[in-house]
Parts: C-alpha cells; sequence; structure tokens
C-alpha cells in the first residue's frame, strides 16, 4: 500500500469549510459526500469545453447540453451546479459525481457568485500569478519561467523529465547556497542522483501524486527536508516533474499556488518550444510506413535512404507496438507525446503511426535493448496506460512484415490474458498466439485436461483454491520452497495439497508429457479467462 502522505489544501476549499464560511443554507447537496468534496476553482460550462476537471465547480446554463461533455476518469471529484432537480440530466443521477443545488430561498446565481468570491486569491498571490504569466508570455523560454518561479518564492525549483535528468533548474541558485549535500551533487550532475530515484520509486510517490491531482508535500528523508511534487502533463499525457524544496522556512499558500500553476504554464512552455518540435521522427515515419506497407523492393535503395536520414541497421533489429488501455492514443497530440517519449528512451530508434497504432522500429548491437531500458519504458507505460508488444530480435530487413505481426499480437494477447499495461514480449505471448489461431477452427476447451477440469470444479465446490496451488508449484518447475513462498505458505502445508492435488486428479506428476498437457491446459484457461 501507499504511503499516507500530507498534501496541502491551502489553495483548495473543502465544501463544509465553505459552508462555514458563507453560511450552511446555501447550498444543498444533492449527490455526493459533503465531507469528501474539495473545491479549487469555479467555471463556467461553455459549449466548445470537450474536457472537465476535477475538484472544479461548474455552472450549467439552460442552453449548454450535458451531453456534449466527457466526464473525467476520476468521475469522483467533479462538481456541478444545477439550479434545481428538475434540471439535472437524469444520466447523471447513475454516475459517482457530485451535485449541488442552491439553499432555500437562494438563486443558483448568486450561490456560484459566492463561492467564487470565497475562493478567490488575495492581491499579493494575485499578483505573483500575473507576474508568473507575464514570464510565460515574454516567449523567452522555459528556464526565463522557472527563474520567475525562483524570484517568487525562494525555493530551489527543478524540472525533470521522466528519466529523472534536468530540463530546467533556478539559474540564480548556487550550489553553495543549498543546504543539503546531496541537493548540491544533483545541482552539479544535472539530474536525480539514482539514490533519490530509487527513493521516489519506493514511497510511490507518482502515484500517490496522479491520485491526489494537486501538488504533493511530503517529507523528503532522503535530502532531509520538505518538498513539493507537481507532475506536467500535455494532453493527460505525463512528461515531467517539478520539485520546490523548503530549506528553513515552511512552505506557504503562495509557494503551492506557484508551483500548481508552473506545471501548467510549463506544459504550454513545452508544446510550443524545440522540445517536441525538433527531431527527425516525421521524416522517419514516412520511411517506415513505407517499409511496412510496401517492404524492401531495394536493399541497395533502402540502404542510401537510411544513410542520409543517419539511421544504421545493426545486427539486432526489434519492432515495438504501442496500444492503449482506453482512447489515450486515438487523439493526434497525444500520440506524439508517447512516441517523442519513447523515442527518447530507446536510442537508435524511428516511429510511425500505422493502422492506428505506435510503431517503432529499434536498432541495436551487442546485448540489444538493454534491462535498464525496459524497465524504464514500463514506469512509464505504467503511468499512462499503455502496452507494448515486442517481437523477437531479427536481422533481415526484409522480414519486418513478420515481426510487425510478432509485436502486434504481443501487444494485443498480453492485454488480454494479463490485463496490466506493461513491455509484453512475443517469447512469453507465442503460446496464446498459437492458441488464438487454433480457437478460429474449434472450441480450444476441449484440448484443457480433464484432471485440471475436475479440480477446478472440487474448488468451487469446496471453496478451495487447489488450482492456483497446482498451477504456482508447476511454473515454479516443482520446486515447493520457490511454490511456498508465491503463496505465502508453510513449505509442509504445500505439500499437503499437492498430495491431495494428486488423490484428486489422479496425476502423479511425475511423467514429463503429464506436466506438459497440464501447463499447456492453464496457458488455455488464462487465455479463456476462466483461470
Amino acid at each position: 500500500m501507499c504511503p499516507d502522505y500530507l498534501t496541502r489544501d491551502d489553495c483548495f476549499m473543502k465544501l463544509t469549510e465553505l459552508s462555514v464560511e458563507l453560511g450552511s443554507e446555501l447550498i444543498e447537496v444533492f449527490q455526493g459526500d459533503p465531507d469528501k468534496i474539495s473545491i479549487r476553482g469555479c467555471s463556467l460550462l461553455e459549449k466548445d469545453d470537450c474536457n472537465l476537471l476535477t475538484e472544479t465547480l461548474y455552472y450549467l446554463t439552460d442552453d449548454v447540453l450535458f451531453d456534449d461533455f466527457v466526464l473525467p476518469r476520476d468521475a469522483e471529484g467533479t462538481i456541478f451546479l444545477f439550479k434545481d432537480k428538475q434540471s439535472i440530466p437524469p444520466a447523471l443521477l447513475d454516475k459517482k459525481i457530485n451535485i449541488l443545488l442552491p439553499g432555500e430561498g437562494y438563486l443558483v446565481q448568486q450561490v456560484y457568485n459566492k463561492i467564487q468570491r470565497a475562493l478567490g486569491e488575495d492581491p499579493m498571490i494575485e499578483r505573483c500569478i500575473q507576474q508568473l504569466m507575464d514570464a510565460h508570455f515574454s516567449d523567452f523560454g522555459l528556464q526565463h519561467l522557472v527563474d520567475t518561479a525562483f524570484e517568487l518564492t525562494g525555493r530551489a525549483i527543478y524540472v525533470i523529465d521522466m528519466n529523472y535528468r534536468f530540463l530546467a533548474i533556478s539559474s540564480k541558485l548556487k550550489a553553495d547556497n543549498l543546504q543539503s549535500p546531496i541537493l548540491r551533487e544533483e545541482f552539479e550532475l544535472g539530474h536525480i542522483v539514482d539514490e533519490g530515484v530509487e527513493f521516489i520509486k519506493k514511497m510511490q510517490l507518482a502515484e500517490v501524486l496522479r491520485r491526489s491531482r494537486r501538488p504533493l508535500y511530503f517529507d523528503n528523508a532522503f535530502i532531509g527536508g520538505g518538498t513539493l511534487l507537481d507532475l506536467v502533463k500535455i494532453h493527460d499525457i505525463e512528461v515531467a516533474k517539478i520539485m520546490m524544496y523548503e530549506g528553513d522556512a515552511p512552505f506557504t499558500k503562495l509557494d503551492r499556488v506557484i508551483i500548481s500553476r508552473l506545471a501548467q504554464m510549463i506544459s504550454m512552455e513545452l508544446r510550443k518550444g524545440s522540445f517536441f518540435k525538433n527531431n527527425r521522427g516525421v521524416v522517419y515515419s514516412y520511411f517506415l510506413a513505407d517499409l511496412l506497407e510496401h517492404g524492401v523492393s531495394n536493399y541497395k535503395n533502402l540502404s542510401h535512404r537510411l544513410s542520409l536520414l543517419g539511421f544504421a541497421l545493426r545486427e539486432k533489429l526489434y519492432i515495438m507496438v504501442v496500444d492503449s488501455i482506453g482512447s489515450k492514443l486515438k487523439n493526434e497530440a497525444r500520440f506524439e507525446v508517447v512516441a517523442n517519449q519513447l523515442h527518447w528512451n530507446l536510442v537508435g530508434s524511428m516511429y510511425v503511426n500505422y493502422q492506428n497504432r505506435l510503431v517503432m522500429l529499434v536498432s541495436r548491437t551487442g546485448e540489444g535493448i538493454t534491462e535498464a531500458e525496459y524497465t524504464r519504458v514500463e514506469e512509464y507505460l505504467a503511468e499512462n496506460s499503455l502496452v507494448v508488444g515486442i517481437s523477437s530480435h531479427f536481422g533481415d530487413i526484409n522480414d519486418i512484415n513478420i515481426y510487425y505481426r510478432q509485436a502486434l499480437n504481443a501487444a494485443m494477447l498480453g492485454e488480454r490474458v494479463f490485463h496490466e499495461p506493461k513491455v509484453y514480449h512475443y517469447k512469453d505471448i507465442n503460446l496464446f498466439h498459437m492458441l488464438s489461431i487454433c480457437e478460429k477452427e474449434t472450441d480450444i476447451i476441449n484440448f484443457c485436461s480433464p484432471e485440471l477440469l475436475a479440480l477446478q470444479r472440487y474448488d468451487r465446490e469446496n471453496n478451495s483454491d487447489l488450482t492456483n496451488t497446482l498451477y504456482r508449484f508447476l511454473m515454479r518447475v516443482q520446486s515447493s520452497r520457490a511454490a511456498a513462498q508465491d503463496l505465502n505458505v508453510h513449505k509442509n502445508t504445500l505439500l499437503y495439497r499437492i498430495e491431495k492435488i494428486k488423490e484428486i486428479t489422479g496425476c502423479l506428476l511425475e511423467d514429463g508429457n503429464e506436466v506438459a498437457r497440464l501447463q499447456m491446459s492453464f496457458l488455455i484457461l488464462r487465455y479463456l479467462r476462466q483461470f
């Protein structure tokens, strides 16, 4: 489980706090838990809005149709203010969202205006926000924006990419001014040290921040001080993080407002700057699309085109297919963000949008794609609900379509069977691919071991877990110690269960063919989602 972090709510107001300040009779909660509703801003819902933000109070006027809008994934944080019960769309009554109504004797416009005024910033904070906006619109770039935030807060501010390298750091900050020796080392290196990266992962900070949807405060034991952390997103894809260090003086409301606004402005800055524009992706895309569509007709011409692109075909080639859980890659702008992030993570790669999927060609020598690269890619996939299928490595570019189909099947079948965003290697999925082919001809449950099906029936009738015990035992090559650790039971308990399984199924688990049939049967059940 994730630790219980402290998130500072000074730039948000809970509905219960608003009720105390404005009077309990002003607002009626028609749907939702008043103790769990927090509001950070108000907005009139416009006809051309396409996405809704959580923790924002939306006032729907009579000329707006709710059917035109898209609820965010975390619908519980969405708040709507309607003039009366009759104006609430019936479709909203089945959703876990918050619905507010004016209290008796109040008009909806009065309620909206009072809440808006209560959430207003004090003049000093408004002036600071204006300075930050001026820095953004000055077109002096990301560094100027971060320097302005440093001048306003006096805090050390780092902007880091998804690989924990610095995109920007307060330029007026001197290493000698940093109290923490680790911060001084990172300042000189230009990236978060390995121990710091491990600390962030161990504490699951990104996961907590993602759920909180606001700047996250945590006691950074690694550097010996408090830290504010926020995410930078482009089209709902995470591309960077902002870290602000507390130092001697505790964080104020200004710090938390600044880092929140800074995240939004950095997102806009990265979109308009060279961060996403200065790459060869477009040129590569035409080449790779042509290669996938038409194959290699002239190898000499192919080599010439590659040399012009500065791309070398090495002895180990891979095809990667990226697909999304949901609709993240359907949007063209989101597609480009994901493509660029993976392109930077995998040196020696090119990509294309092919058949509505992100397809990458990776060219490597020696050990091929390293475990460290796989780890970085998997972390990014998990953060953004994406799956990747990767082919076996190959050496002849003429075979690119064979390996494209490998990668495509790895992505599709991996997500179908395992239901999680990660990298799926074809070598681990190929037996499921075989089953998908067989399934077109016959009902593959008929290939399943009758003994295993009998064991499943026994489990259902006796509320036991022997099928899973057998699966772990076989996957661990009949190592009782390893299987017991997987199941979190004593070794003697496992051995007792195995004897019970032998008694029920009549399988002695001593014959290689018998064990192979059971293992294949488990694959069939997993493929059919019956285990």
